[in-house]
């Protein structure tokens, strides 16, 4: 599944993004992102762009240009997270070699689980969420260096869509258990 803008385009945010510095890859930011909505935390413009900031590890001033793309950014994630079959595209190059791909994906992982534990969503983990979890630590500390060959291509398709399917199960137990803890405004 292909993102439509070029406001999503890894690439192009990547490119906006590289002035700033940043410690952080887009690809750990998007994962950090991924772990905030699908544990139902809604965050407003002010909130995200700091909570942006944070993730990439910068000080630098946001420009226009900045702002724009990482509202983009939040917006897209959001949308792809409310389809009816979940949507989503994780945030990673899509046709770098096979050891880049292999680092972002690790990155995209670390954001998420990261972040997945501070937003205090999950606090004691078992069964699938804990062998998830753990799927998604080891994947975060992956040796990147390998031979790009047809299995090893097939070998990074499965782990991208486990990941992208790991995403949705804790969406699906985080997300509707935070909104169902939000009181009702009558």
């Amino acid at each position: 599944m292909e993102r439509s803008t070029v406001e999503n385009d890894y690439y192009a945010l990547d490119d906006v993004l590289a002035d700033l510095d940043p410690t952080e890859s887009l690809a750990y930011l998007h994962g950090s992102l991924t772990a905030r909505l699908v544990s139902g935390q809604r965050l407003d413009r002010a909130a995200w762009l700091a909570a942006a900031c944070e993730a990439l590890e910068i000080d630098a001033e946001l420009s226009e240009q900045h702002t724009t793309v990482l509202h983009h950014l939040y917006d897209g994630t959001l949308t792809e997270l409310k389809t009816e079959n979940f949507a989503l595209t994780l945030m990673l190059p899509d046709d770098a070699p096979l050891p880049d791909r292999l680092e972002a994906l690790s990155d995209w992982c670390a954001g998420f689980v990261s972040t997945l534990g501070v937003t205090g969503q999950l606090t004691a983990p078992e069964g699938e969420d804990e062998e998830l979890l753990e799927d998604l630590i080891a994947i975060a500390q992956l040796d990147v260096e390998s031979e790009s060959d047809a299995e090893a291509e097939e070998d990074y398709a499965a782990l991208t869509e486990h990941v992208r399917l790991a995403a949705h199960h804790f969406q699906l137990v985080l997300g509707i258990t935070a909104e169902a803890e939000k009181p009702t405004l009558h």
